[in-house]
């Protein structure tokens, strides 16, 4: 029921509970520029690091970077499929 976005340029993912109206910011340590995202099966969020650093996982309000595999990559939009795996 939650609505997520991502603030780019303030280095943010941010989540909206429409139920009780209030927005959660939880910065992207480590990482710049979050791009797409999206939310797999186990409520953790994925999204691109557009600046290069790699994919950043939000989970239980820690966010983890991980290493891009070649230098200078823009990953920008992370989809789960079955088996998590994410492409």
């Amino acid at each position: 029921g939650n609505v997520w976005f991502s603030q780019p340029s303030q280095n943010l993912l941010t989540r909206f509970d429409p139920l009780t109206a209030t927005f959660t910011q939880f910065p992207t340590t480590g990482g710049q520029s979050p791009d797409g995202m999206c939310v797999d099966g186990q409520d953790r969020v994925w999204t691109g690091l557009y600046a290069g650093q790699g994919l950043g996982r939000l989970q239980n309000g820690v966010h983890t970077v991980f290493p891009a595999p070649y230098p200078s990559s823009a990953m920008a939009i992370p989809k789960p499929a079955t088996g998590g795996t994410l492409w």
